[in-house]
């Protein structure tokens, strides 16, 4: 935080007080769904104990976690409700300068990714960086169903947005994998072109 100056801090204090400092920051990205840096510090009175400590290794899974893996969807949760933004604060997210800047495909979770940092604060933040995820009416459950709102206005304007956006990164995409395949069927050498245009005309 504040370029490394309130780690500094934190640091020099403890220095102050007698103590050798040992930190490190770790992401357990590879380990949970989530991006989730965390800082871990220790500090000793035993100048040689801190010389000879050694942070252990993170281990890696071979497959690391996506949202998808951990979610658990019940059917028709009754208290999931309680979690849905309002029309009001699903109106905050639309219009935040973080969502005008770079669109509402990053405030939506891909269930294929990795989840943001996750905070208790949502809420609050839903204008700035909080990260959503979708859920189908039969998930909600009996009882008032938010998402059942007409959308219209500015909210009908941001699906809308939302949806051009997985358009065009589709499209990207495609076009991408596409000049792959032309690289990769370039350099397969003249029989192997021939190869392929037998394929395609197949």
């Amino acid at each position: 935080m504040n370029e490394g100056a309130t780690m500094r801090a934190v640091v020099t204090s403890l220095e102050d007080e007698g103590y050798s400092v040992r930190h490190e920051l770790f992401n357990a990205e590879s380990l949970l769904p989530q991006f989730r840096n965390r800082v871990y510090i220790f500090a000793f009175l035993d100048a040689a104990a801190a010389a000879r400590f050694a942070f252990p290794a993170l281990t890696e899974l071979s497959t690391p976690p996506s949202f998808a893996d951990v979610v658990e969807r019940p059917h028709a949760n009754p208290f999931l409700g309680s979690y849905v933004l309002t029309k009001q604060q699903w109106r905050r997210v639309c219009t935040s300068k973080t969502t005008l800047k770079y669109g509402l495909a990053p405030r939506l979770l891909d269930e294929r990714a990795k989840a943001h940092t996750l905070l208790s604060s949502y809420r609050i933040s839903a204008g700035s960086f909080a990260q959503f995820v979708t859920v189908t009416r039969t998930e909600m459950g009996p009882g008032p169903g938010r998402l059942a709102v007409e959308v219209k206005g500015v909210e009908g304007h941001c699906i809308e947005q939302y949806r051009a956006e997985l358009a065009a990164r589709k499209e990207l995409l495609e076009a991408a994998e596409a000049e792959a395949n032309k690289q990769a069927g370039a350099t397969g050498g003249g029989g192997g072109g021939g190869g392929g245009g037998g394929g395609g005309g197949g």
